[in-house]
């Protein structure tokens, strides 16, 4: 049996496959692009038909190898074919089967065309935090269009706190003012460690924000300056829209896709005035590893079929096939349009021909008077 925890968010899909141990085998991320069903169903898909072969060796114990990988010896020979569409994933006794637990903003649409019961995000988030890392106090986690505050108790989570609709101070935030600087995120986080002096820009609306670099680039502000100020608007916006006056507890763990942002974390340990940020090696994995590992120990299997999937997402209408048109071949549209205009243009001459005859009758009448 192995465990698959997908998260598929407002900007990317992850996931994670565990063996019975909740040993991480294999794992990936990918930004969707606006099709979180397509990529996910692609990843599916790819760990069901490449997924890792188990055999046995001569001491009966399990080894685990590479998909792909060819094993002779007295006991066992699998080979996993990449390019086979229907090859099947057996161990030397058994067909491996898979178990998939999903979280995510986009997941629950997923889980739903699945038949599966999500996992809520804070949940996956807290319970692989209080798993993997239990020194950790507090969560910040930062995705897409999320920001997330979790405080954890000795059950749980004790207290959270999200964003409101608004993306400002997320990753997308982020991700839309590398764009107008045209830098890459990558080069955005780097960028940002070079800043001694990062100047004040608004971080609760972008509107404001690309105003004030506007500003800032018209004042010849250096450009690491700038990046740099938009992390700390991100950090301090958190802390006045999110944390809200709250005592934070540490240590404090940053997850999310926005921890991979070397700025953020240098902003969030001057903003919150911290020694140490914590940030855990799966940063952006913890939802997938929080719904997988929280699902093993409920002792709950979901086995789906990924055909119902890839059905669903076919039966969806293309963005390119838009609406019917209002006019089509043979429709006599024109001409009853033209008719119309010919019967209004009478109508109106008609009316013009009244009016000015009662303007006559008038000014023979005042005349009479």
């Amino acid at each position: 049996m192995r465990f698959i925890g997908l998260d598929a968010g407002s900007v990317s899909v992850k996931y994670v496959v565990l063996d019975e141990n909740g040993k991480k085998l294999n794992s990936d991320y990918v930004r969707h692009k606006g099709h979180p069903l397509k990529v996910a169903f692609e990843m599916l898909k790819s760990v069901t038909r490449d997924a890792l072969c188990v055999t046995g060796n001569k001491n009966n114990e399990l080894k685990i190898q590479d998909a792909g990988y060819k094993i002779q010896d007295n006991h066992a020979s699998c080979i996993m074919h990449h390019a086979s569409e229907d090859s099947e994933l057996q161990t030397p006794n058994s067909k491996l089967s898979f178990s998939l637990s999903i979280t995510g903003s986009a997941g629950r649409l997923i889980a739903s065309v699945l038949g599966i019961e999500p996992v809520n995000e804070l949940v996956a988030q807290a319970y692989a935090t209080r798993k993997l890392s239990p020194h950790v106090r507090t969560i910040i986690e930062l995705g897409g269009e999320d920001s997330k505050l979790i405080m954890l108790g000795e059950n749980g989570v004790k207290e959270f706190s999200m964003n409101s609709v608004c993306a400002a101070g997320t990753g997308s935030f982020l991700d839309q003012q590398a764009e107008r600087l045209r830098l890459t995120i990558e080069e955005f986080s780097e960028l940002s460690l070079k800043s001694k002096r990062p100047p004040r820009i608004a971080g609760r609306c972008s509107v404001f924000a690309k105003s004030d670099m506007i500003h800032l680039q018209q004042i010849a502000t250096p450009m690491e300056d700038i990046v740099a100020g938009l992390c700390f608007a991100v950090a301090r916006n958190f802390k006045g829209s999110i944390l809200r006056g709250r005592k934070i507890e540490e240590p404090i763990s940053f997850q999310g896709g926005v921890a991979a942002n070397k700025g953020m974390i240098r902003a969030f340990r001057s903003v919150f005035d911290l020694d140490e940020l914590f940030v855990p090696p799966d940063f952006n994995l913890i939802g997938a590893l929080g719904a997988a590992l929280k699902d093993m120990d409920d002792n709950r299997i979901n086995l789906f079929d990924i055909k119902r999937l890839e059905d669903f997402i076919k039966s969806e209408k293309p963005l390119e096939a838009g609406y019917k048109p209002l006019i089509s071949e043979g429709d006599d549209f024109f001409e009853r349009h033209i008719k119309g205009s010919e019967e209004l243009s009478v109508m109106s001459n008609e009316s013009k021909d009244r009016d000015a005859l009662c303007v006559m009758c008038n000014e023979i009448k005042d005349k009479n008077s």
